[in-house]
């Protein structure tokens, strides 16, 4: 009887699919460290780095034969674009909760600085059903309360961003690496 082992080199997969995947992941946040009102560059960075990924993730898949199961770079190129597609939906709220906000601040200084609209009973009354600004129209206290803490909020989702990401993909790693070099060793 002849038995045959066979073994397929990974060098040329790490180099020109893995390390570029990890790279290009943490490339992605560095939108959570850019100022939330700086859409251009964050929509720049997020969708450059999820079409590059698409590009790797093909060429590789062509040079690969097709089969009919998941293979372990299937896995990785997921998890990939998990990432990077995470970071854009990151992105969405977090311009999401800005945009809001800052109308409603400007709503909120709007109404207490401009005499104008003190004035006016009919504009009042229409800030107060559009913005439900209540508790901030007799109290200035107040006003300077809910300001802090609306721009506190688009912030935080950054902030969580940071540490989240990173430590997520860092087990994600884990997992994926000792399971598959678990298979390629035994």
């Amino acid at each position: 009887m002849v038995e045959f082992e066979l073994a397929r080199e990974f060098g040329y997969y790490i180099v020109h699919l893995y390390l570029p995947g990890i790279l290009l992941v943490f490339v992605s946040w560095i939108s959570f460290w850019l100022d939330p009102s700086s859409v251009p560059g964050r929509v720049t960075l997020g969708v450059t780095t999820l079409l590059t990924m698409a590009t790797q993730a093909s060429s590789v898949s062509a040079h690969l034969p097709p089969v009919s199961y998941a293979k372990a770079i299937d896995i990785w190129i997921g998890m990939c674009t998990s990432y990077l597609f995470g970071s854009l939906i990151e992105f969405a709220i977090v311009t999401f909760l800005y945009d809001k906000q800052m109308r409603q601040k400007f709503a909120i200084v709007t109404f207490l600085y401009d005499k104008q609209m003190r004035q006016n009973k009919n504009i009042l009354e229409e800030l107060k059903s559009k913005k439900n600004l209540n508790v901030v129209i007799n109290k200035p206290w107040a006003m300077r309360r809910v300001i802090y803490h609306i721009e506190k909020d688009a912030k935080l989702v950054d902030n969580f961003s940071r540490i989240a990401f990173p430590t997520t993909f860092l087990i994600s790693n884990l997992i994926y690496w000792i399971y598959y070099t678990q298979e390629w060793f035994h």
